[in-house]
């Protein structure tokens, strides 16, 4: 592969990681704000979702190393 791509495509899957990672930070805060149960499982899955999309790019990612 082209390295301009393959660097490229690092750019791009850095760029979501961290921005995953900074949405699970603001969705913790959430947790740990909600008053009730069904807001704080709602936050708690939506960080859930993020790691498992974390976990996904990153094997595509290591696909491109």
């Amino acid at each position: 592969m082209e390295s301009t791509v393959r660097e490229w495509l690092m750019q791009l899957f850095n760029e979501a990681i961290d921005e995953a990672r900074g949405t699970i930070k603001n969705e913790t805060l959430w947790v740990l704000g909600s008053t009730d149960i069904e807001s704080k499982e709602c936050h708690s899955q939506n960080v859930e979702t993020l790691e498992l999309y974390i976990s996904v790019l990153e094997g595509l990612k290591g696909l491109f190393d």
